[in-house]
């Protein structure tokens, strides 16, 4: 009992006691099986315990929803509610799918400062994303539209580079930056505090190799991935280009991995490029955790290799 006291215990205040909010009936006229989102996801900072009213309702319809309140949060659920953060945008739809979402629940009266009237006006612009299936004392209820599947990409990315030619600097931690491709994903390099904007990471592969994808693997570091980056290349790292950035990334995420962390990683993907040198730099910061890359991968197609 001593080991999970929790004093005091965190509750959610509801509105009406007792009384379950009209939009509920139509989730509990949803088909068996379906799988709901509500929105908001209490954020960095704010009381969890809102969560608490989510599965509350959830005795009224049963049907299998992603928010959740308990003692434990897994990361996958962090980096669910960190990305639902730029909810509506194609990241998230594409999230969504991929964690097989078929409903999205916003109450908009339970954002802070208006954000709940933003995402309801934002989403009108996405017709081909969702459509609106019921509107209820500020509570909107969508189904996510199908999306027709992607064609598999033709031959497969392979490793490049020898990395016994490799080496590597960071304004952060930078002699211990060559853990990040030691072989040992167990060994890594991070900055070691709170990641911030201009932070860097420069690796030297040690010759001239064509490049189109990088691997960042977390291992067991799974919230310790980028919010933002631009990534810039170079021949000869004087002149350097942007093969890629992101103003406010999370990494893929899907049902069946909330719980292994080895698949977590941050892989950007970009055109082929011809570089030696590649340099990663964090655009956006976090007050809690540092950056981190247990082991670093470049692939590239393997024809002209």
């Amino acid at each position: 009992m001593a080991d999970f006291l929790s004093v005091p215990i965190p509750l959610a205040q509801m509105d009406s006691p007792g009384r379950v909010p009209a939009v509920y009936s139509a989730v509990k006229e949803l088909p068996e099986g379906a799988a709901l989102i509500e929105l908001p996801i209490p954020q960095r900072g704010q009381a969890k315990s809102r969560e608490a009213l989510y599965l509350y309702y959830s005795t009224h319809h049963w049907k299998k929803l992603v928010n959740g309140y308990s003692g434990y949060i897994p990361p996958g659920y962090t980096i669910i509610g960190e990305a639902m953060q730029s909810f509506p945008s194609a990241p998230t739809f594409k999230l969504l799918r991929d964690l097989q979402v078929d409903y999205v629940l916003v109450h908009t009266e339970w954002f802070m400062s208006g954000e709940g009237k933003r995402v309801k006006a934002e989403l009108e612009n996405f017709p081909g994303q969702v459509n609106l299936l019921t509107a209820a004392e500020g509570d909107y209820l969508y189904q996510l539209v199908a999306q027709p599947k992607q064609e598999q990409k033709e031959g497969a990315l392979v490793e490049v580079g020898d990395k016994r030619k490799w080496t590597a600097s960071s304004n952060c931690k930078s002699d211990e930056a060559k853990l990040a491709f030691d072989g040992d994903p167990e060994t890594g390099w991070s900055t070691g505090r709170p990641q911030r904007e201009g932070d860097y990471f420069l690796l030297d592969l040690g010759e001239s190799l064509q490049v189109q994808e990088l691997d960042l693997s977390l291992n067991k570091k799974p919230l310790d991935y980028l919010r933002g980056y631009r990534l810039e290349g170079s021949e000869d790292g004087l002149s350097w280009q942007i093969l890629s950035e992101n103003s406010f990334y999370f990494p893929e995420l899907a049902a069946g991995m909330i719980e292994d962390y080895s698949k977590y990683r941050v892989e950007i993907s970009f055109g082929p490029s011809r570089v030696r040198y590649l340099r990663l730099t964090s655009t956006l910061e976090h007050k809690n955790r540092p950056w981190s890359i247990q082991e670093i991968a470049c692939r590239g197609e393997k024809t002209g290799l």
